[in-house]
Parts: C-alpha cells; structure tokens; sequence
C-alpha cells in the first residue's frame, strides 16, 4: 500500500489525474482532507499586500494590488487557509522574492515553519510576471520559476518546482483561468483599475509522498538568481491531514 501510494503520487505530481475512490478516502479529493493552516513565525513574511505607506509594498509596476483579498482564516477553492490579520497595526502579510517588480531583497527565505506529519501541503500563491512570460504559448514546456523546498525532521529534503501556468499563474488578469496543478482560488477587483482585470490568487497542492515523517520547515527561493522571469509572492501555506 505505500509502495502504491508513493507512485500514486509521483505521478500526481507530475500531472495525472485520479478520480475518486470508492470508498471515499480518496488520496486527491479535497474533502478527505483536515487543515491545519500554518502560523509563520515573526519575521517570515517581508511584504504587503498594499502598496501605499510601506516600505515593501505589492509589486509597483501594475496599477492596484491584493487590498480587497479576505484576510483571517478563509476557505480558498476549497482549503483553509489564514492570511494575517494585524489589526492594530500595518505589518508585512506575505513573503516575495525579489524580482520583477518587487522592491524585497532576498532571493530566498529558509525555515518556513510546519513542524508536522501530513499528506499534503497547500499553497496560496501568485505570480508577477512580464511581458515575455505572459506571451509565452508552449504548454508542453512551461519553465520552473522558483521551488519551495520541503525540509523533513530527519534531515531529507524535498525540492518542489513552481512552474509557469502549471502552478502558478499572474496576478492579475481579465479573465482568471485555473492552471493545471493549481486551481484559481480567489479572483476580485482590483483598485483604481481601468482595465476591467481581476486580481487572482492560485492554490497549489503538493502530495506529500512521506506522510510518516514530520515536515520541520518549508524554504522558497529561485533555483538560478540569473534566470529569474519574475517575482512570486506567497500568502499562506496549509497542511493537510486524512
């Protein structure tokens, strides 16, 4: 059954499709799963989702930015998610990368923490992207814009890549269409807007193919500084358990 469940989700990762079990305790089905959303440690997130009257705003070089998406705990295509809701002050509510765009510094931010055992993790992202990603048509050869790495408490590490209309899609966009391995997960206007566009935030599912080891932490950085073709931004990040 492990041996299974391990080929099951290679090749889910790789795109396959798997209808539901019989049973009902369907590996890929949405509703099996419990949630538990990931509290980030202070100083993990580095940018706003606004960009007025901050230092690391949302990304500059497109009117508008993510004010309208639901803060707190919310329910996104389906998983829970917790986007941070500081009430009493403005402080920074995801992570970015630098790039295209965004006026963050680091290229890569470690230790994410999960610190527990899951079948899947979920992630709330999005992307930036320029004009020459936006244009590009080949389907079959999306290219890897970034990866999250999954450290385990054992010492083994996973590396997950994030690639283009595969995972993650741009931010926003006229008509939001889901990518092949991320769903679109919240779609909504966009301030001061004249394009008649929608901000778009994707959620991604990674198959954990060792649910019996604990996750410790999760890192995002690009895999070649050189080769970057824009900036992501993540919101938040969910476990989830069967």
């Amino acid at each position: 059954d492990k041996k299974a469940t391990i080929i099951k989700t290679l090749l889910k990762n790789l795109g396959a499709n798997f209808s539901a079990a019989a049973d009902g305790n369907d590996y890929y089905n949405m509703a099996s799963y419990r949630y538990s959303p990931v509290k980030f440690e202070e100083g993990k997130f580095n940018a706003y989702l606004k960009k007025g009257g901050n230092d690391f705003p949302w990304f500059s070089n497109h009117p508008g930015d993510l004010s309208g998406v639901p803060v707190g705990e919310n329910k996104y295509d389906g998983v829970t998610y917790n986007i941070l809701d500081f009430k009493t002050s403005p402080v920074p509510n995801c992570v970015m990368l630098s790039g295209f765009g965004s006026k963050t510094k680091e290229t890569e931010v470690k230790g994410i923490k999960i610190g527990m055992k899951c079948d899947a993790l979920f992630f709330l992202h999005t992307f930036n992207a320029p004009d020459k990603l936006l244009k590009l048509k080949d389907a079959k050869n999306m290219p890897a814009l970034f990866k999250y790495i999954v450290n385990y408490s054992d010492g083994a590490k996973i590396e997950i890549p994030v690639r283009w209309r595969v995972d993650i899609g741009n931010w926003f966009d006229k008509s939001p269409a889901p990518c092949a391995n991320a769903p679109v997960a919240w779609a909504g206007n966009i301030t001061d807007d004249k394009k008649g566009e929608k901000a778009v935030l994707y959620s991604m599912k990674w198959l954990n193919p060792n649910p019996d080891k604990q996750i410790e932490s999760v890192d995002m950085r690009y895999s070649d500084e050189k080769d970057k073709l824009g900036a992501p931004a993540l919101l938040a990040i969910t476990a989830g358990a069967l």
